[in-house]
Order: structure tokens, then C-alpha cells, then sequence
């Protein structure tokens, strides 16, 4: 809590400020530093990868289920009540 905005967080960062404020040399440094780009990421050879594992492929029951899944997701949002006023509307506008 001791550097929280509430704290003396707000104090450290006036001060902060005050002294940019007074170092224009200071700042236009601190500034600059937003203007390079970030170095190049070095990785190291080690061997390991950033990527999982690739797992076992879903098998067609389990494909069948997810595409389920999701049909049962659209026709629930296809049931509210702001979707089923919006296609009323836009087949409204289309009949005009």
C-alpha cells in the first residue's frame, strides 16, 4: 500500500515530474528513449520451442459434438429477444 496512489505513490510521481520540469536536458532523454526501436529478441539455442505440443487429433464423435455445441449456441442467441427485434428490423427494411 506504500507506493498505491493512495500511499506515497502519488508523492514519488509529483516529484518525479517536478524534476523533468526542471531538467529540460533530463527529459528530452528520458523522452528520446520512446523514440528507438526495442533491441532484436535473441534467443538462446537451447532447443525448446515456444509452441505445444500438438495433442491428439479429436476424433469425428467428438468433432460432431463441438459443431453441436455451437449450433445450440446460435439458435440461443438466435432466441433473445434484441436479436429477434433486429432481424425483424432488417427484414422490415428489406421489404421497403
Amino acid at each position: 500500500m506504500d507506493d498505491s496512489l493512495r500511499g506515497s505513490g502519488l508523492f514519488k510521481a509529483d516529484q518525479a515530474l517536478a524534476a523533468l520540469v526542471n531538467d529540460p536536458e533530463r527529459l528530452e532523454r528520458e523522452r528520446a528513449r520512446f523514440d528507438r526501436s526495442p533491441p532484436a529478441y535473441r534467443s538462446e539455442p537451447s532447443g525448446t520451442t515456444t509452441r505445444s505440443q500438438s495433442t491428439n487429433p479429436r476424433s469425428e464423435a467428438q468433432l460432431l459434438r463441438d459443431e453441436r455445441k455451437w449450433q445450440l449456441r446460435l439458435e440461443h442467441e438466435a432466441s433473445l429477444p434484441c436479436c429477434q427485434f433486429r432481424d425483424q428490423y432488417l427484414e422490415e427494411l428489406d421489404r421497403l
